[in-house]
């Protein structure tokens, strides 16, 4: 946060010197009850006020005067602004290596969580669509401005069987070219997550082909490292129980398509590293930073606060303070 008018700070002193005044008063009627009176007298006489009564309505009007300086120094705030309309397809992998505990706490969730911040910090005229994908690929989320749909599907995500990494190549690009703005089609952000390789569905050369066809870049992701396992059930084991199962990420596929289709391919083993990745990929189209003026949310602060104070002094001391 930056100001406009920062000298209004000097204002400051206001009401600093009002409280300097206001303790000064009290301190000299308390002391001039004190001479004409006994405590004794004093106390049967006059009724004992709470002390938030004497003090509370003349403690808010000190306050509503910190929101009201900030107002007169005008604060801005920068934000972030899209040029154009344009379109992030996410597209997650949730077959079971994605359990893997290789990276803090698991594969998914640092993969989740890292999406989360990457799509809190994206435009709000950028769409964004969600995929997951295992043994097949479903389009969670159709292309959306809504930020907190395509976040609320991800916590709800679930792992399964098997991975369709070409399918979900395939899924991303009909999702692109079926979604359009007002001036034609959408500059569009395709980012594939995976730690593995296809298992089912379409293969991955012929998901490439679709890809260039439709002349739709993929981005590509490589999440994990070369020593994540998981456990699965041992079918030698009579008596039941797990076996740790290696599951190295796999590059040479993702790297594979991204090339191909024009995309980017990048590496990740943390979720400070994918944050990272998810920066440098961007969402495809300008951004420009905008500043917007706070000024009058302060004021409505200070307001606010100001009518607290009057309220509370003529309920319970009959006046203004």
């Amino acid at each position: 946060m930056s100001f406009l008018t920062p000298e209004a700070f000097f204002a400051v002193i206001i009401p600093i010197a009002l409280i300097a005044v206001y303790v000064w008063r009290r301190k000299r009627n308390s002391n001039a009850a004190l001479r004409l009176s006994s405590a004794e007298l004093l106390g049967s006489v006059v009724p004992k006020v709470p002390w938030y009564k004497q003090h509370l309505a003349a403690a808010l009007f000190f306050v509503a005067f910190l929101p009201l300086v900030f107002a007169l120094a005008r604060p801005i705030q920068e934000r972030e602004v899209a040029t154009d309309k344009g379109l992030v397809i996410l597209a997650l992998d949730t077959s079971l290596s994605m359990m893997a505990d290789d990276v803090d706490p698991t594969r998914f969730d640092a993969a989740r969580e890292a999406a989360v911040d990457f799509l809190e910090d994206i435009p709000d005229n950028i769409d964004v669509a969600l995929i997951s994908f295992a043994g097949f690929a479903s389009l969670e989320v159709s292309p959306t401005e809504n930020q907190g749909e395509v976040i609320r599907s991800l916590e709800r995500l679930e792992l399964a069987e098997f991975t369709a990494v070409g399918e979900a190549v395939a899924l991303a690009v009909r999702t692109a070219e079926s979604t359009e703005g007002p001036d034609g089609p959408l500059p569009t952000r395709v980012i594939i997550l995976s730690d593995g390789e296809t298992t089912q569905g379409l293969s991955e050369e012929d998901a490439i082909v679709v890809a260039r066809e439709a002349e739709v870049p993929i981005s590509t992701i490589a999440f994990g490292t070369p020593f994540g396992s998981v456990p699965i059930e041992d079918p030698f084991n009579p008596f039941g129980g797990t076996v740790d199962t290696p599951v190295p990420v796999a590059e040479d596929n993702l790297r594979q398509i991204a090339e191909q289709t024009g995309g980017t391919f990048f590496t990740a083993d943390s979720v400070d590293e994918l944050s990272q990745v998810y920066d440098d990929i961007g969402v495809g189209v300008d951004i420009e930073i905008e500043e917007v003026e706070l000024t009058a949310i302060f004021a409505w602060i200070a307001l606010a606060i100001f009518a607290v104070a009057g309220s509370a002094s003529i309920l319970w001391g009959r006046r203004l303070p």
